[in-house]
C-alpha cells in the first residue's frame, strides 16, 4: 500500500490563494461586463445615429411585424428580391427576441449593449493574454470609443451586428492559437463569423480573407491538428446556420433565408443595379477623409512591429496579416470590381472590426514602456520576486493608455461644445498630412520601444522616465489622429461625374452627441403597425401617400412599409396617371397617409375617389418633439372582405 504525505503548509497556502483571487477575477468581469453601460455614461456615446437613408427601417419593420409583412407583400416583392433584409436573420433573430421582451426602444438599447460584449469581450480576453489585464482595458477603450461602431450600433442596418460579430469572431479566431481552450475559441469564432455572414453579406469577403489567413498561419506555424480545427470551425458555422433557419421560421415567418439571399445577390449584380449602386468612377475617394484610417491604421502596425517577423508572436502575426488583407480585399472590389465596399458608408463599416483590433494592438505594442511589465511576465508571476506583489504603482501604469484613448474621445467631445469642430478636408488637403502624422507618431513608438529593450530598465525608472512620456505622447497622437480622419467632414463639392449618392455618416456626433430627435422617430416608427394593423387576408396589399417635400423627414415612417416601392405617386395630393396604374397594377386595398402636418388629407382621400376610398383611421403618432399624423384608407374597389 502506498503512502501519500500531504504537506500541510502547501494546501493551505493554495487555498488562500484561490480564495484571495476569486474577488479581483469577480471584480474584473464585473468591470469588463459593466464597461458599456459607464463608457456610455461618462463619453455621453449617442445611442441613436441619424439613418440619413430609408434602409434601417425597411430592416426595423422585420423587428416590429414581420409576418404581415409577408402577409401584404410576398407575392408583390418576391419576384424583384425585395424581401431581402428579411433574410438578414443573423440580425433580426436577436433584434426580434430583444423587441418582444422589453419592446422597441429598451429592445434596441439592451441588443446594442449584447453586439458590444460581443466585440469586447474576446478583444478583451485576446489583449491580456498578450500583454496584460491593462491592455484588455486599452481594448475596450478603442472600441467604445470608436465613431464608426457608435454610428452602425445606432441603427437598425444590419451593419450594427455584423460588425461586432466580425470583431469578436476575428478576436476569438486569434484566441484559438496557442490555447488550451483552442477548441472553444475555435466554435465562438465559427458561430460569430457565420452570424456576420448571415446578418450582412458585404462580411462574406472578409470571412473568406480571415479564413485563408488562419490556413496559412497555421500551415506555416502550427500544422498539428489542423483538419480537425477547420472542421470544428465548419461545424459551428453548420450548426449556427440550422439554428438560424429554426428561429426565422418561426420569429419572422420565413425558413429558408438562404434562397432569398442568393437570388437578392445576383438581382444586385445586374448592370442596371450596378449602375445604380457602384460609383464609375474613382473621383469620390478623395472627399472622404475617413477612408485613410485604415491603411494608416495598418502601415502603423507594420511600423511598430518591423524588423521583428520571426520573432513575433503568432496571434499578432494573424491580425496584422488579415487586417492588411481585408484592406486589400475591399479596395479591390471597390476600385477594380463592381461592389461597393468602400463608398458605402453601411458596408465600409465592417472594415473597422479589424481596423479597432489592428490599433488596440499597435497601442498596447507603444504601450509597453509606459507598463513597467510584460503582460506575460504579470500574468506568469515572472520577473524579479519583488515585481510580482503588483504595487499600487504598476496598477495606476497600467491603466494609463486606456485612460490616454479616452482623454482623446473626452477632449474632442469639449472642443466640439465650444464650437471648435473638426474642419472639412480631402485627402490632398490635410487628410493625407494627418494620416501621415499617424504613421510617424508609430515610428516613434517603434524607436522608444527598441531604446527600451537595447537596456532601458523601465522596471526601476522613475515616473518621469523620458521613455514614458514619449510613449503616452504615441499614443495620443494616433488615436487623435485617426478620430481626426475619421470625423472629419467632407469638403463641399459639386456633382461627380459617374458616382452614386452616400450620404455623409454623422461619425462626427457619435461622440457626446445627442439622439433625442432620433429617438423620438423610433418610437413612432413602433406605433405604425400597431395603427395600420394586420392585414385581414393575404395580399391585402398597402402603399403610402407622403407630401415630397416632407420626405427627409419621414424616411424613418416610409422605410417600414419599403420606401419607394410602395409610394402611390410623388404628386401628393393629386393623384397623376402613374399613381392610378400602380394602384390598379397592384390592386391595391389600402393607402396610408402620413405627413408631419396633416394638411390637404382630405384632398388625397377625394383624389382616390374612382377606388371608393374609406378613412377607417385616424391619428397623430407623437412621441418627444416629433409629430406623425397618419390616415389610414380603404379602396373599396380592390379590398377583399374576410367572408368574399
Amino acid at each position: 500500500m502506498t503512502a501519500i504525505a500531504e504537506d500541510t503548509h502547501v494546501l493551505p497556502r493554495l487555498r488562500a490563494a484561490a480564495s484571495s483571487g476569486r474577488g479581483p477575477a469577480m471584480l474584473e468581469t464585473v468591470a469588463v461586463l459593466a464597461s458599456p453601460v459607464v463608457l456610455y455614461v461618462v463619453l455621453r456615446l449617442r445611442g441613436m445615429a441619424p439613418p440619413h437613408l430609408p434602409d434601417p427601417s425597411m430592416h426595423t419593420t422585420f423587428i416590429l411585424d414581420p409576418h404581415d409583412i409577408f402577409a401584404r407583400f410576398e407575392a408583390l416583392f418576391t419576384p424583384s428580391a425585395r424581401l431581402r433584409e428579411a433574410a438578414r436573420v443573423g440580425f433580426l433573430v436577436p433584434a426580434r427576441v430583444s423587441y418582444l421582451l422589453f419592446g422597441a426602444v429598451p429592445g434596441f438599447y439592451v441588443y446594442r449593449y449584447l453586439l458590444a460584449l460581443i466585440a469586447i469581450v474576446p478583444l478583451y480576453l485576446l489583449l491580456k493574454r498578450l500583454y496584460g489585464r491593462w491592455a484588455g482595458f486599452l481594448g475596450i477603450a478603442v472600441v467604445m470609443s470608436s465613431p464608426v461602431l457608435l454610428t452602425a450600433w445606432g441603427t437598425d442596418y444590419p451593419d450594427s451586428a455584423s460588425v461586432s460579430y466580425l470583431t469578436g469572431g476575428f478576436a476569438a479566431l486569434a484566441l484559438s492559437f496557442h490555447g488550451r481552450r483552442g477548441a472553444r475559441w475555435l466554435m465562438t469564432a465559427g458561430a460569430l463569423l457565420m452570424l456576420a455572414v448571415w446578418s450582412h453579406g458585404a462580411s462574406v469577403p472578409l470571412v473568406v480573407v480571415l479564413g485563408l489567413v488562419y490556413l496559412g498561419v497555421r500551415l506555416r506555424r502550427e500544422r498539428a491538428g489542423i483538419v480537425q480545427d477547420v472542421g470544428l470551425l465548419a461545424l459551428s458555422a453548420i450548426m449556427v446556420t440550422v439554428l438560424l433557419a429554426i428561429c426565422s421560421k418561426l420569429l419572422i415567418g420565413q425558413l429558408n433565408f438562404i434562397a432569398p439571399t442568393v437570388k437578392s445577390a445576383q438581382t444586385l449584380s445586374t448592370p442596371a443595379e450596378l449602375r445604380f449602386n457602384h460609383s464609375a468612377s474613382w473621383s469620390w475617394a478623395p472627399y472622404v477623409p475617413y477612408l485613410l484610417v485604415p491603411p494608416g491604421i495598418v502601415v502603423s502596425f507594420f511600423a511598430v512591429f518591423a524588423r521583428r517577423w520571426r520573432s513575433i508572436g503568432t496571434p499578432q502575426l494573424f491580425v496584422g496579416l488579415t487586417a492588411a488583407l481585408q484592406l486589400a480585399a475591399f479596395a479591390y472590389l471597390q476600385f477594380f470590381s463592381s461592389f461597393q465596399a468602400l463608398e458605402m458608408h453601411y458596408f465600409s463599416s465592417l472594415l473597422w472590426s479589424s481596423v479597432n483590433i489592428v490599433l488596440a494592438v499597435t497601442l498596447a505594442e507603444t504601450a509597453r514602456p509606459i507598463v513597467a511589465r510584460t503582460g506575460a511576465e504579470r500574468e506568469s508571476g515572472s520577473g524579479p520576486a519583488e515585481h510580482r506583489s503588483a504595487p499600487v504603482g504598476g496598477w495606476i501604469a497600467g491603466f494609463v493608455p486606456a485612460l490616454l484613448v479616452l482623454a482623446v474621445a473626452l477632449a474632442y467631445e469639449a472642443a466640439d461644445k465650444l464650437g471648435r469642430h473638426v474642419p472639412a478636408m480631402t485627402w490632398a488637403r490635410w487628410g493625407v498630412v494627418v494620416a501621415a502624422v499617424l504613421i510617424a507618431a508609430a515610428v516613434v513608438g517603434r524607436l522608444t520601444i527598441e531604446r527600451r529593450r537595447a537596456g532601458d530598465d523601465l522596471r526601476n525608472a522613475p515616473w518621469l522616465a523620458p521613455s514614458r512620456f514619449i510613449s503616452a505622447a504615441t499614443i495620443v497622437v494616433i488615436t487623435g489622429a485617426a478620430l481626426i480622419l475619421t470625423v472629419a467632414p467632407p469638403k463641399p463639392h459639386g456633382r461627380l461625374a459617374n458616382t452614386t449618392y452616400d450620404p455623409t455618416p454623422a461619425y462626427a456626433g457619435a461622440l457626446g452627441g445627442n439622439d433625442s430627435a432620433e429617438v423620438a422617430v423610433y418610437n413612432v416608427d413602433a406605433k405604425l403597425p400597431r395603427f395600420v394593423g394586420p392585414a385581414a387576408y393575404r395580399g391585402e396589399v398597402l402603399m403610402t401617400w407622403e407630401p415630397r417635400r416632407q420626405w427627409g423627414d419621414l424616411l424613418g415612417p416610409m422605410g417600414i412599409y419599403h420606401n419607394a416601392f410602395t409610394w402611390v405617386s410623388g404628386t401628393f395630393p393629386v393623384l397623376g396617371r402613374g399613381g392610378v396604374r400602380k394602384v390598379e397594377a397592384w390592386r391595391t386595398a389600402q393607402v396610408l397617409l402620413m405627413s408631419l402636418t396633416g394638411d390637404r388629407f382630405p384632398e388625397a382621400v377625394r383624389s382616390l375617389a374612382r377606388f371608393q376610398p374609406v378613412v377607417v383611421r385616424r391619428a397623430v403618432l407623437a412621441s418627444g418633439g416629433y409629430r406623425l399624423h397618419v390616415w389610414l384608407v380603404d379602396l373599396g374597389r380592390y379590398l377583399r372582405h374576410p367572408s368574399i
